[in-house]
């Protein structure tokens, strides 16, 4: 570890935290010593995750420094406040188990304490531990940069803090906008709670040294925000996680697979309809044809493909550990990625998109067009939108296109090690001048 240049990673998500928040930041530091750089990691000490995962320790290296320190997790007043049990974790964003969609007086009531007394977000109250450890960090290690990645974006906050105390230069990653993301008007904002949210975004991408985002969309609409350099990272895909010789897609089905969180605010209605119509047009599909869902359900969606006529085609596996999902991709005979068709989300670039690229599957496109994921998706020449009209199976001529390289997460990772290493020569060469 000597010839590595040490560099602090503040993230709330890292293993045992399962689910899609935890991926990008995991396989940065895999890869980044592969360039010379030593991640430091800073993360919480028993977080209120959505899921856990612990097939992801085998990508943290025996050697990788992670400290843990403590947080106040307003979530476990919420538990007592409706009646959950502690045990039970919290689910995503707005997906909820039970089929009705209508929250109760106390969910309104805690959404209403969310957006506009937790800002930016639940884990506001880490920095009480995560600050005072960061800078024993950098101390202890000499440390050369600062890296957060959100959301949540209070870990934007913990690093502004920790450059102007430092003097770091630092990158704020954004795997998501703040302001910008779709379900930010879900929360009933007070003005000066909007307020406040909008001038802590601007603080972040005006005081941080670089910034880097996972879609073209979101550069040109934080650009408009700040004049910090952004570079566009997208997510990937490990191709060391691919399997050698991957499962077969059952030969007497046809089967369509979906990975990921099932927000209720995507447009699942569209899909169950087109899904609906083709197993009552084609005798074939109403004997082949099932729908795998992977991942944390939400009650309402369940709901809409039931009353769709789809129940029975269901295969309902639940959230999977990261290393089976990928295994069940291959168990599939094309991939869905559903994202919510308004305009906010043209930015919307899901790190299952590029998973699902890994497998070489054909890829059902159902959200915003013109959007950064289809414009993606059909430069691949493997996808299908389904907004144009459903085509029914074999897709011969999407199969037969190669799989991108472009998109592994060790070649994603060259990228932000550039960034990291222009930040810290430019720091450099600034003192030297001074």
């Amino acid at each position: 570890m000597p010839d590595r240049i040490p560099v602090l990673i503040v993230t709330y998500y890292f293993p045992p935290a399962g689910g899609p928040g935890v991926q990008r930041i995991l396989k940065f530091c895999k890869y980044l010593t592969d360039h010379h750089i030593q991640p430091v990691v800073l993360t919480v000490r028993n977080g209120e995750y959505p899921n856990t995962d612990l097939s992801l320790m085998s990508d943290v290296a025996d050697d990788l420094p992670v400290y843990q320190t403590p947080i106040v997790e307003p979530y476990r007043f919420y538990k007592r406040f409706t009646g959950m049990k502690q045990s039970d974790s919290f689910g995503v964003a707005f997906v909820k188990k039970e089929k009705s969609s209508t929250p109760s007086w106390k969910e309104k009531l805690a959404l209403w304490i969310r957006g506009n007394l937790f800002i930016p977000d639940a884990r506001f109250l880490w920095k009480w531990t995560a600050i005072p450890a960061g800078l024993d960090i950098i101390k202890k290690h000499g440390i050369r940069a600062i890296v957060t990645t959100g959301p949540p974006h209070s870990t934007h906050l913990i690093g502004r803090n920790l450059k102007k105390r430092t003097g770091l230069p630092w990158l704020a990653d954004f795997r998501d906008p703040w302001t910008g993301i779709d379900y930010y008007s879900k929360f009933p904002l007070t003005r000066w709670a909007d307020r406040k949210h909008r001038r802590l975004e601007s603080a972040v991408l005006n005081e941080a040294d670089e910034v880097v985002v996972v879609s073209k969309s979101m550069k040109t609409a934080f650009a408009a925000l700040t004049d910090t350099p952004i570079t566009v990272i997208p997510n990937g895909y490990d191709d060391a996680e691919l399997p050698a010789t991957p499962p077969k897609p059952p030969a007497d089905l046809w089967v369509v697979g979906y990975v990921g969180n099932m927000y209720p605010v995507r447009n699942w209605e569209t899909v169950a309809t087109l899904f609906a119509s083709m197993v009552t047009q084609s005798p074939a599909m109403a004997d082949r044809f099932r729908l795998k869902l992977i991942g944390n359900e939400d009650g309402s969606v369940i709901d809409r493909f039931e009353k769709a006529g789809l129940g029975p085609y269901l295969i309902r596996k639940g959230y999977l550990p990261h290393d089976q999902a990928i295994q069940e991709l291959y168990t599939c005979h094309a991939l869905l990625l559903v994202i919510n068709d308004e305009p906010g989300n043209t930015h919307v670039l899901t790190g299952k998109l590029f998973e699902y690229l890994g497998t070489g599957r054909p890829i059902l496109f159902s959200g915003p067009v013109p959007g950064d994921a289809w414009d993606l998706l059909s430069q691949t020449g493997r996808a299908v939108n389904l907004g144009e009209g459903f085509i029914l199976p074999p897709f011969a001529d999407l199969e037969k296109q190669p799989v991108l390289t472009a998109f592994t997460r060790r070649s994603l990772t060259r990228q932000l090690a550039l960034r990291i290493k222009t930040m810290i020569h430019q720091q450099d060469h600034h003192h030297e001048e001074s």
